[in-house]
């Protein structure tokens, strides 16, 4: 273990930028004598993610580069909706935030990762993950009448973009793209990338974490990475998650709408994996917008 600041200077050529003296300022005010106990951080973007302990206990530091607006969305988040799920245990609790200096300090949750275990595909996991959901979801509802155009718009720009999508396959997804006429849409506040990734389970209990991608989105847009990951071939985890989320899977999964949302997604995916050169992501967007402009053939 190393001290906060000091572990933040190292690992500088590592992680980008050390923190700001803001930052640094602010994490000793609220963890005075602060040490690091391990390196959460994916390396990707410029958002690192600390666990640390201090005062007999861990929590969680997340803090950003000047361009981050990730942190500014997860703040939201827990400031909002969120806290339906944190005060169920579902999900971390804010502890402490500074939206302008971007980060935050969450509450430590118990449970391992779902991803990579035997619990990304365990129906009775699938169906906690959908009473979570569900009450997000629940919180609030409101038309928007100008997301559907932003995020159409956004889609179109990923492919103007440096990407590996097969020619093709990417003149394909335009063509569908450019035919879909944006509309007004009911919005909810959304994860953004719900799915076993971000899902730790402890027993029985399920708890889901980094809101980084927060917002108020369609409902579809949450279930699209289920769609095209987990549920794959495996009906009854669509069908354990509905039964948890309390909806008809037909009603939502069998509509324009949702064709749509997974091609655009997956778009996005393929463009954005490619862009921070993360080979993984990058594959399962292609095999995504492969099977979507087949289906939709």
């Amino acid at each position: 273990m190393s001290e906060l600041h000091g572990f933040s200077s190292a690992t500088q050529a590592v992680h980008g930028p050390r923190l700001s003296s803001a930052q640094r300022d602010l994490l000793a005010e609220w963890l005075p004598g602060a040490v690091v106990v391990a390196d959460l951080s994916w390396g990707l973007v410029d958002s690192w993610v600390w666990r640390v302990r201090v005062g007999g206990r861990d929590v969680v530091v997340k803090a950003g580069g000047v361009g981050n607006r990730h942190l500014t969305r997860e703040i939201a988040g827990y400031r909002g909706a969120v806290a339906a799920l944190s005060g169920r245990d579902a999900a971390p609790r804010l502890l402490y935030a500074d939206e302008d200096e971007r980060i935050l300090v969450l509450s430590l949750l118990p449970g391992r990762l779902a991803l990579g275990s035997g619990a990304a595909t365990d129906p009775t996991v699938h169906d906690e993950a959908g009473r979570i959901l569900r009450i997000l979801h629940s919180r609030t509802t409101h038309i928007d009448p100008r997301l559907d155009h932003h995020l159409h718009a956004k889609a179109l720009r990923w492919l103007e973009r440096p990407h590996h999508i097969p020619p093709q396959e990417a003149a394909h997804a335009r063509e569908i793209l450019e035919s879909y006429r944006p509309r007004p849409v009911e919005v909810v506040p959304s994860h953004g990338d719900y799915g076993p990734r971000n899902w730790l389970v402890d027993g029985p209990h399920v708890r889901t974490f980094d809101f980084g991608r927060f917002g108020h989105r369609p409902v579809e847009e949450d279930l699209v990475h289920l769609a095209t990951g987990p549920w794959l071939g495996r009906p009854d985890l669509r069908e354990a998650f509905f039964r948890g989320y309390g909806a008809d899977a037909g009603a939502l999964l069998a509509t324009e709408r949702f064709r749509i949302t997974v091609v655009r997604e997956a778009v996005a995916m393929s463009a954005w994996a490619c862009k921070v050169g993360d080979e993984a992501f990058e594959r399962r967007g292609l095999r995504v917008l492969h099977a979507a402009l087949k289906c939709i053939e």
